[in-house]
């Protein structure tokens, strides 16, 4: 609109101008708008210079719009226009969403065959560059070349180190990188480079160590700026008890979040919920937790739902699974196969083998979008069998090869115990050759089936037979 005013009034837009109204756009949807702006100077007569494409490609950058932003570097090459540091930054920040580390060490060369030398912004993008793809040692290396070419590590540098040991889960390495800055650093880490280490320590055997390093960022004095537990550290340590099934501590973090007045987000909720489900003493407590997340302002996902269809599963609370099912649409939210095999199995857990089989045809009718998959069949079958429903049993393998759903050593173990069980010894028989010829099982090997206890059974030879 200013534009626009300035050229009733008679003033004729610069280049500085044009560049101006690009760089406004930022991050809006409207960014196209801005780009267009490109065209409209050079019908103005306002040839674009280093800045316009710059700006331009910045404006891409941050859209997301990869391609188009190479793409305007192209343009600005073939217009004779010589790349500067900011160029070369705004491509290297583009490997660095890219994952692309390799690309950024040829993008440091071209820096130096052009006489540009890489400034603290150009390292640090390209160690982000390999962070991204969890490459520890690409990254180190970076800081070395910095070091030796007497640039200064900045936050930005750790925090991108550490990033590297959350990609690949390495909280030994985290933990060692961390104590190595606490003794060098004068400065105070920021929480982002807490979190990334908290993050690293998120599987199962860490979520103590996760604990102790949201523990150490609490005892920091409050004067200290950047250093106290935000929201993402919080959802990172209850991840990692998540991960661990410590539902107790889980629940705890997510109170003390509230007291705190840190907005829990949706992959926060679904951490408790997962904690639940894996914490056998907790499972009661995935729904209400579910329940929780509209109070608190969060829209529940595909996760959320899934989480909550495990606790479900294997607290065999089949009634809460099939109505979950229903939630789910409500909610706009389509199940997967994911969703659909839990509640088979939950429905298998509580020895409810017709409502099974009403799931496994609800997934058959294809009003879902979602196809029966082996595991689908094999939940079932192991559902008819608890049932000692032993044709069904085999009806159902039957249909699996007819829906071109492979049975699996699972499959055929289970009708096995099935037919066993039922006195029916031919037809187990029967089976057994069958799974040794489709899956060259020797006889005598074990074949845990899934959903079925593990157990040994054996076919002996015919006599006079080697």
């Amino acid at each position: 609109e200013e534009l626009r005013r300035m050229k009733s009034l008679g003033f004729r837009p610069d280049v500085t101008t044009y560049n101006t109204v690009i760089d406004a756009f930022g991050e809006s949807p409207a960014f196209r708008e801005g780009l267009r702006m490109m065209k409209v100077m050079e019908e103005d007569g306002v040839r674009p210079d280093g800045v316009t494409f710059n700006t331009a490609m910045e404006l891409c950058r941050r859209n997301r719009e990869i391609a188009l932003a190479l793409e305007l570097y192209g343009q600005s090459l073939s217009r004779g226009i010589k790349p500067s540091l900011v160029t070369f930054n705004v491509l290297l920040n583009i490997r660095e969403r890219l994952g692309d580390g390799a690309g950024a060490l040829r993008l440091l060369g071209e820096m130096r065959s052009c006489r540009i030398r890489p400034d603290e912004n150009s390292y640090n993008f390209t160690i982000g560059a390999f962070a991204n793809r969890g490459d520890v040692d690409g990254a180190f290396k970076i800081v070395d070349e910095m070091t030796r070419r007497g640039l200064t590590h900045n936050e930005l540098t750790h925090t991108n180190c550490m990033k590297a040991f959350h990609v690949c889960k390495d909280c030994d390495g985290a933990l060692k990188f961390l104590d190595a800055l606490q003794t060098r650093s004068a400065s105070t880490l920021s929480a982002q480079t807490f979190c990334y280490s908290i993050s690293a320590c998120s599987s199962r055997g860490n979520w103590k160590r996760a604990l102790r390093l949201l523990d150490a960022m609490k005892r920091q004095p409050r004067s200290s700026s950047g250093t106290q537990p935000s929201a993402a550290c919080y959802t990172a340590a209850i991840t990692a008890c998540g991960n661990a099934g410590e539902a107790t501590t889980a629940l705890n973090l997510l109170d003390e979040m509230l007291v705190l007045q840190l907005n829990p987000t949706t992959p926060t909720l679904n951490a408790c919920i997962t904690a639940c489900a894996r914490d056998p003493s907790h499972r009661h407590a995935a729904l209400p937790t579910l329940r929780r997340m509209p109070a608190l302002g969060l829209t529940p996902d595909l996760r959320s739902f899934n989480a909550v269809l495990l606790a479900c599963q294997r607290a065999a609370r089949w009634r809460a699974a099939v109505s979950l099912l229903g939630a789910m649409r409500r909610a706009g939210l389509s199940p997967d196969i994911v969703s659909f095999n839990s509640v088979i199995a939950a429905c298998a857990a509580a020895g409810e083998w017709r409502w099974a089989l009403r799931v496994l045809r609800l997934m058959k009718g294809g009003v879902w979008g979602v196809r029966p998959d082996v595991v689908s069949y094999n939940s079932a079958i192991f559902a008819v069998g608890r049932g000692g429903e032993w044709g069904v049993a085999l009806g159902l393998l039957k249909e699996m090869e007819g829906e071109g759903v492979r049975p699996d050593v699972g499959s055929y173990y289970s009708c096995m115990q099935v037919c066993l069980a039922a006195g029916k010894n031919e037809e187990a028989l029967r089976l057994r050759g069958m799974m040794d010829k489709r899956r060259r099982l020797k006889p005598g090997r074990r074949t845990p089936g899934r959903g079925a206890p593990a157990q040994r059974t054996t076919v002996r030879r015919a006599p006079g037979k080697q």
